[in-house]
């Protein structure tokens, strides 16, 4: 038996981030490859196309939106904090209720099945 794992949680993470990073290149360069925008047709008119081609930096603040999302736009939301509601002494205390019950009821079944017994024996 290996006394190390063969592949840590860093390896892996480490692995993840690498294709993490080359997954949001490829789509990156699609995304500037195909770099077209739909208009809605509300706001057309007919001289306007309906596909109007963005150029590279023509934005407001001039970076592409794939860039203004960042790394963590895709991450998953990290879910609230419950509120415990179960401690050690609860438990142990429920435990302790139903080890008591199951005790007394086998105890029962145990007299009764002496009193089947005697009474076969005896009748």
């Amino acid at each position: 038996m290996a006394k190390e794992p063969l592949i840590t949680r860093s390896s892996l993470r480490k692995h993840r981030e690498k294709a993490d990073r080359e997954q949001t290149q490829t789509v990156d360069s699609e995304q500037a490859a195909h770099n077209v925008t739909r208009i809605p047709k509300a706001t057309l008119t007919r001289e306007q196309p309906l596909i109007q081609e963005q150029v590279p930096g023509s934005e407001e603040n001039g970076a592409a939106p794939s860039k203004k999302r960042g790394s963590s736009f895709f991450r998953k939301e990290a879910k609230a904090p419950k509120t415990l509601k179960k401690s050690r002494s609860v438990e142990n205390q429920k435990s302790r209720e139903l080890n008591g019950f199951l005790v007394r009821s086998i105890v029962v079944v145990c007299l009764l099945i002496v009193v089947v017994m005697l009474a076969t024996f005896f009748l």
